[in-house]
């Protein structure tokens, strides 16, 4: 039976760290417990209300919550790779939630078992299929807009790009050249490519909608675009958000740097895919 969470009143059916609380607070208490961070409170009155928030909780607050709550983690708990905690919950509530990603990511890379077929398929072919069924995956749905900095639109890029960087991981897991890496390096190598992948689909997408003459304007979801006006604003980044600043600033950092580049080459969807390519096996080679 679901109870509400302790901390934060999500709905959670089993007991985390010997508390009625939901898994994301107690990986958040395990991850606070190891980390020299020192957090603030949000207010600076410690009395955030921690129940229902659509911006990410106070993790002051949280913490103390936790504290309150005498929650409970072993001398073996501390020592343990978080992405190793059994009966894990995903969380569809909130989009920023990065460990909920990382850990689907690296579970998914867990269970990802090298082919034992013994040919030796065109992999460029392969590749070229493959992100071009996530590439139709991908497109808009509707009517493209402009981005809108509105709580609405903000979490459906958010959740866009989190599915988007899962969806990566299942991309070069495909891959039988991927599957033989041991499971660090396919960590690191998924970390450096899905973001420039994103951002070259992005571009991709964009300019075969608009054409190669538009003004500047760049897909960020499956719908919305900014623009030269709209993207410093809608790209702003909230410093008390972890998820924000790792998704928002490399892709604020890149945007502008590499659209020039792009738009002159006026690739093809094969020489786009090349590119993809490149990029991944490139990574590769600086990652370790």
């Amino acid at each position: 039976m679901s109870e509400p969470c302790l901390i934060c009143g999500k709905l959670t059916e089993k007991l985390h760290l010997q508390v009625n609380i939901c898994y994301g607070c107690a990986a958040f208490y395990r991850r606070s417990v190891n980390s020299p961070k020192k957090y603030k409170c949000r207010n600076g009155k410690m009395t955030c209300n921690l129940k229902g928030s659509l911006h990410g909780l106070c993790r002051l607050c949280r913490y103390n919550r936790c504290v309150q709550l005498e929650l409970k983690i072993n001398k073996f708990c501390l020592k343990t790779n978080i992405f190793d905690v059994m009966h894990y919950e995903p969380d569809k509530t909130n989009p920023w939630n990065m460990f909920d990603m990382f850990y689907q990511i690296n579970d998914l890379f867990k269970k990802n078992c090298p082919s034992t077929t013994s040919s030796t398929p065109n992999f460029f072919s392969s590749f070229n299929e493959t992100i071009s069924a996530m590439i139709t995956a991908s497109l808009p749905k509707q009517e493209w807009i402009p981005f809108s900095v509105t709580e609405e639109a903000t979490f459906k890029t958010a959740f866009f790009i989190n599915n988007f960087a899962i969806n990566s991981a299942k991309l070069l897991s495909t891959f039988q050249s991927f599957q033989k890496l041991p499971i660090s390096e396919k960590l690191i190598l998924h970390d450096r490519f899905w973001q420039m992948f994103m951002l070259l689909r992005d571009y991709y997408v964009t300019f075969e909608h608009f054409g190669y003459e538009s003004e500047f304007k760049v897909l960020i979801d499956n719908f919305q675009f900014v623009d030269a006006t709209s993207a410093p604003t809608s790209l702003e980044v909230d410093l008390e958000n972890e998820g924000s600043k790792l998704f928002v600033v490399p892709f604020n950092e890149k945007l502008t740097k590499f659209y020039t580049e792009f738009k002159n080459i006026k690739a093809t969807f094969h020489e786009f895919t090349y590119i993809c390519l490149i990029a991944l096996w490139s990574f590769h080679l600086i990652s370790f």
